[in-house]
């Protein structure tokens, strides 16, 4: 349904009452020129007055004598336009302002504002809406020194601003008026939004960072980031998390290489963890221990053969467990002065072997297999010289020998070599047999 244009239709109503007026007054078909009257009075079939014209305004009445309406010239000279509920009580006003700007505001039923449209003192347009007890709820305009427009809304509790819109930015407020959350487009022209917490900290951001590639990140109540997902002025992309005093606590992204990495952190900011890949491409982890010193290595060769390495407090190797050049499986162990003192693995040509060795990495003990794949278990003394052998001779006899620390044999138990018989024999420390059996 159409709204009727209340001014149209009393200057209308007005107008059809003069000339019905003027008509009944002189006689038909005469014509005036010209009329000139004090003040016009309209009234209805009962004799109610409901209009008059004079002096520069009209005005109209209901039956019960309210004014409903005002047309005119106000006290400074302006015009003016007032409508009125049937009780009399103002509903409508517009016009010429103080600042000779128009306006337009409407009231309730009992006469407070509730409505403003036109140009404040500052000369500036501007539209605003007002509760029942008359405060402000919304008002939409712009600024003085700045053609950008605004809109705000306001608590209707207490008067506060819940909402702000302009130049682009959306500002939410709280309760108490205090900034809670931001949304639209900043100084560097990227769109971003972050919420407030009471204490006025933001406590998360999503949007574009100063180097324009986006970024998330969130602070907690003491304003310490604790996480942040973005894009790094190199481009890459990383992901950081933070202990409550801000400290980092992980990292996970892109390495000065390209490659993916992975770092953790312990509470004193020391790094305990890596993944990354090496030089080669190749995948490598690291564990650390609380100092920083790496403890455990899983990674690759530059064989491309897996590898696990332990290490002690002070950094040093303690065990090797991988893959020979050879493609062998092996493991190794160090003791504190990082010499070798166990492996255990397979030969270059494939034999399984055992072998131990003193603090100093000397060999003293094998157990594996002979060249020609017949299983031997020999002992040595520090000086690198056998003193025991177990296994088999070269016709694949079992036999036992002893030697002494110049390497020379001190007893032999096996068989004879000719008839396969049992054999015992017995040298002197010169090498000499002092005795046989049989």
């Amino acid at each position: 349904m159409k709204k009727i244009d209340t001014r149209s239709l009393i200057i209308g109503m007005l107008t059809t009452a003069l000339i019905v007026v003027v008509l009944g007054a002189s006689p038909i078909g005469t014509t005036f020129e010209n009329l000139i009257v004090r003040q016009l009075t309209v009234v209805d079939k009962d004799g109610n007055v409901v209009g008059i014209m004079s002096d520069g305004y009209v005005r109209t009445f209901n039956t019960a004598g309210k004014e409903t309406c005002y047309i005119g010239t106000d006290v400074a000279g302006n015009g003016i336009m007032m409508a009125s509920n049937k009780e009399g009580s103002l509903t409508y006003y517009s016009g010429t302002g103080d600042k000779d700007g128009g306006m337009a505001i409407t009231y309730d039923k009992s006469g407070k504002e509730t409505g403003y449209f036109g140009t404040d003192n500052k000369g500036i347009g501007i539209f605003r809406t007002r509760t029942a007890d008359g405060k402000i709820s919304s008002e939409i305009g712009n600024y003085p020194d700045d053609p950008s427009g605004y809109a705000i809304l306001y608590n209707a509790g207490n008067g506060n601003p819940t909402g702000t819109f302009a130049k682009g930015v959306v500002t939410l407020f709280n309760s108490v008026g205090d900034t809670a959350g931001v949304f639209g487009a900043f100084h560097n022209d990227g769109g971003a939004m972050f919420t407030r917490n009471p204490s006025n900290i933001t406590t998360s951001f999503i949007g574009t960072n100063s180097n324009s590639s986006g970024s998330i990140y969130t602070r907690n109540s003491k304003n310490n980031q604790t996480i942040f997902i973005g894009t790094d002025s190199a481009g890459n992309g990383s992901m950081h998390t933070s202990a409550s005093d801000g400290s980092n606590t992980t990292f996970l992204g892109t390495g000065p290489d390209g490659g993916g990495w992975l770092r953790v952190r312990n509470k004193s900011n020391v790094v305990i963890g890596d993944l990354s890949p090496l030089d080669d491409g190749s995948g490598m982890l690291r564990i650390n221990n609380s100092k920083g010193i790496e403890t455990l290595n899983i990674g690759t060769t530059p064989d491309g053969h897996g590898l696990l390495q332990t290490f002690s407090a002070d950094g040093k190797e303690t065990a090797n467990f991988g893959t020979t050049p050879s493609g062998n499986g092996q493991l190794q162990t160090y003791n504190k002065f990082e010499n070798i003192t166990g492996f255990f693995g397979a030969a270059s040509n494939g034999n399984g072997q055992m072998r131990s060795f003193n603090k100093d990495g000397v060999m003293t003990g094998f157990m594996g297999n002979s060249i020609s794949g017949d299983g031997q278990l020999r002992l040595l003394s520090h000086k690198k010289r056998m003193s025991a052998f177990l296994g088999n001779s070269t016709n694949m006899n079992g036999q036992l020998q002893l030697y002494n620390e110049r390497g020379l044999e001190r007893a032999y138990l096996g068989l004879d070599s000719n008839t396969l018989e049992g054999l015992i024999r017995l040298h002197s420390a010169d090498g000499d047999v002092i005795f046989v059996e049989p």
